[in-house]
C-alpha cells in the first residue's frame, strides 16, 4: 500500500512538473496557433469534449479547435481523414497532435495524466462496459500504449465504416492494450512511453507493447477494412 501511494506521489509530481515545463517552454506557439486559429475559421480556440476519467467521472478534455463550428456542419461522432469538418489549420494541428497540448491543463488540474489509457467518450464506455471498467480505474492520459500503435488512427480508420465489426474489434484491442497498461504501469514504463512519444513526434515509431508482457486478446483485433465496410 505505501509502494503504491508513493507511486502515485511520484507519478503526479512529474506530470506537474512536466506539464508546467511544457508550458513554459511552447508558450509562444501556443500563442501562435491560437492566432491561426482565430484567423483561419470563426469560433473560439479550444474544444471541450465531454470524456470519461478516473471512478467513470465525467470531465471537459481540452484541445485546440480544428473543426468548423458551425453546428449545421454535421458528420459522424469520429473524425476521419479527409473530414470536410476539418478546417486548414485544423489538418496541420491534427497530423502533428498538436490539437492535444491544452490537455497539459487537464494534466495540471489532476483530470488526466501525462500517460494512461486514452479518455474516451460515454457512449463508448457503455458500449465497452466490462472491459473499460479496469480502464477508468486509473486517470487517462495523453499518451500511452494505444498512441504508440496506431500514431496514424484518422488514416487507419478512413475507410471502415463505423458501424461495421472492423471498427468494433478496433475498438476492443485499444480497450485491450489500456488494460495492459493499467495492470502492468509503473514509472519507469510511463517514462519509456514519455520517450518514445518524442521519438514518434520526428517519425520514429517504437511500439512498447513487449516491455508490459504479452497481450491477451488484442493482435487478432485489428480493423482490416473490406469493401463491404466501406
Amino acid at each position: 500500500m505505501a509502494d503504491r501511494t508513493l507511486s502515485s506521489a511520484l507519478k503526479r509530481t512529474v506530470d506537474v512538473v512536466v506539464s508546467c515545463a511544457t508550458i513554459a517552454v511552447l508558450a509562444p506557439l501556443l500563442v501562435a496557433i491560437a492566432i491561426a486559429i482565430v484567423a483561419d475559421s470563426r469560433g473560439g480556440v479550444l474544444f471541450r469534449s465531454v470524456r470519461i476519467g478516473r471512478g467513470r467521472h465525467p470531465f471537459a478534455m481540452l484541445k485546440f479547435r480544428t473543426m468548423v463550428s458551425d453546428p449545421d456542419f454535421g458528420g459522424p461522432p469520429v473524425t476521419a481523414r479527409n473530414d470536410l469538418r476539418v478546417t486548414r489549420v485544423g489538418r496541420v494541428l491534427r497530423r502533428t497532435k498538436l490539437d492535444e497540448l491544452p490537455n497539459l491543463v487537464n494534466v495540471l488540474r489532476g483530470e488526466m495524466s501525462l500517460v494512461g489509457p486514452r479518455p474516451e467518450t460515454p457512449e463508448l464506455v457503455d458500449a465497452f462496459d466490462p472491459l473499460r471498467c479496469r480502464v477508468c480505474s486509473v486517470l487517462p492520459g495523453m499518451t500511452g500504449l494505444v498512441q504508440l500503435r496506431f500514431p496514424n488512427e484518422e488514416a487507419l480508420l478512413a475507410e471502415t465504416d463505423l458501424r461495421s465489426p472492423a471498427y468494433a474489434a478496433h475498438v476492443r484491442q485499444k480497450l485491450e492494450l489500456d488494460g495492459l497498461y493499467v495492470e502492468r504501469a509503473s514509472l519507469l514504463r510511463d517514462l519509456a512511453i514519455l520517450l518514445c512519444t518524442a521519438l514518434a513526434m520526428v517519425s520514429v515509431a517504437v511500439d512498447l507493447t513487449s516491455l508490459f508482457g504479452p497481450e491477451k486478446s488484442a493482435k487478432s483485433a485489428s480493423p482490416t477494412p473490406s469493401s463491404s465496410n466501406t
